[in-house]
């Protein structure tokens, strides 16, 4: 059976994760570094990301970003695709793009061969105008339009902040699928069962493409109130306990909460979900912990 490159699965012989011979997709999400001094650390972690072999690398770049972020985001996507070797995958938001914009990355991912692309609508901005693409199906419709892209989007199993129901943000849901997108990477959650009673509604309204588990470990109690109020989600009783005895102590919090997250991808391992995709944004010490590597 032929498979997309972000199917492979691959065994990740050192992640703790895939021990026993579980095969699935391992992803991971980077930021670009936010300037030139911070490119040697940078260079450091991507060398430690290497040697994790994830099945794929995705760079991020926020909706309406500057001529000199994607700048930033492409010569990361080169050197993962191109000098690591490892597949990349490309973050494109579309709501304050136009369709010659889109088109213009789109000419310059060709040129490095970057093929995978997480197709986002991005974050409303009260003060800017809305460019060509108001959803993320109209970007992933015009994408499809574009050539041999393989494209990915997002999915929300507490359902989006904005959906005024569980059941209306699974019919959008379903529409991105329809209009092209090939596989789901889910926000993060707290609590496994979110996802897997998710899973088991996408299924039921048909949705059967791959939907990869987004997990973001929990390293610090600032992270933990970002997540609960501009996200919405809510803490599992666990979470709380962990929050009400360790949030005075940064340094025992991340390790507690990398034990959380530890038991949270061993779960869903457990659950044979189709990949984990880590959202921990540079941060090698913590990915290399998630991975049983130090």
């Amino acid at each position: 059976m032929e498979i997309l490159d972000w199917r492979r699965f691959a065994i990740i012989k050192a992640i703790n994760f895939c021990k026993g011979g579980l095969f699935m997709s391992f992803s991971i999400e980077i930021v670009p570094p936010s300037s030139p001094d911070k490119v040697p650390d940078y260079e450091e972690m991507l060398a430690g990301l290497a040697d994790l072999q994830p099945t794929s690398v995705a760079v991020t770049l926020g909706a309406g970003q500057t001529t000199t972020a994607k700048e930033a985001s492409l010569v990361t996507l080169t050197r993962v695709q191109n000098q690591m070797g490892l597949p990349a995958i490309a973050h494109l938001t579309g709501l304050y793009e136009t369709k010659a914009s889109v088109t213009a990355f789109l000419e310059r991912l060709r040129t490095i061969n970057v093929h995978q692309i997480m197709a986002l609508r991005g974050d409303y901005q009260a003060d800017r105008q809305v460019g060509d693409f108001l959803h993320a199906s109209d970007l992933i419709t015009y994408l499809k339009t574009q050539g041999d892209f393989q494209i990915s989007a997002a999915c929300y199993p507490a359902g989006h902040a904005e959906a005024d129901s569980l059941a209306a943000d699974l019919q959008y849901l379903q529409l991105k699928v329809a209009v092209g997108a090939e596989r789901l990477i889910s926000q993060v959650f707290f609590d496994n069962q979110v996802f897997y009673d998710f899973t088991d509604r996408a299924q039921t309204a048909g949705i059967n493409v791959p939907i990869v588990a987004g997990v973001m470990p929990i390293l610090s109690l600032h992270l933990v109130e970002i997540l609960t109020t501009k996200m919405g989600l809510t803490l599992t009783p666990t979470l709380e306990q962990l929050v009400s005895r360790y949030g005075d102590d940064p340094v025992a919090f991340r390790q507690v909460g990398l034990e959380f997250t530890q038991r949270q991808i061993e779960d869903l391992q457990t659950h044979q979900v189709a990949g984990i995709h880590l959202f921990t944004m540079n941060d090698l010490a913590a990915t290399k912990a998630l991975c049983g590597l130090n």
